[in-house]
């Protein structure tokens, strides 16, 4: 579990898993920003963080299932994420490649 945390106040959270014999995917297993921090900018400051953080594990790109929501959607496509088939339950994989 990672924290971003602004002001010495945690602002969200997140797990993820770098694969190295995968060539650098760091697949994002959750990734929440907290409702009261959202809408404003801070997720896409806190996922630039999170990439910055994860390249001294050797990621190189990240992937994340996601669930249908529009808004959830809207927010990976927003960081450069596109559709990448579904994973074995069926839920959309989506990729970002650099």
């Amino acid at each position: 579990m990672v924290y971003f945390v602004e002001n010495d106040i945690r602002i969200g959270a997140t797990q993820y898993i770098t694969y190295q014999s995968e060539d650098g995917k760091c697949f994002i297993l959750d990734y929440w920003v907290f409702p009261q921090y959202r809408g404003n900018g801070t997720g896409h400051k806190c996922f630039e963080c999170l990439a910055e953080y994860t390249k001294t594990d050797g990621a190189l790109y990240y992937a994340i299932n996601c669930d249908e929501r529009e808004n959830a959607i809207r927010f990976w496509k927003s960081l450069g994420f596109v559709e990448n088939g579904v994973d074995e339950h069926g839920v959309p994989l989506y990729i970002r490649k650099p």
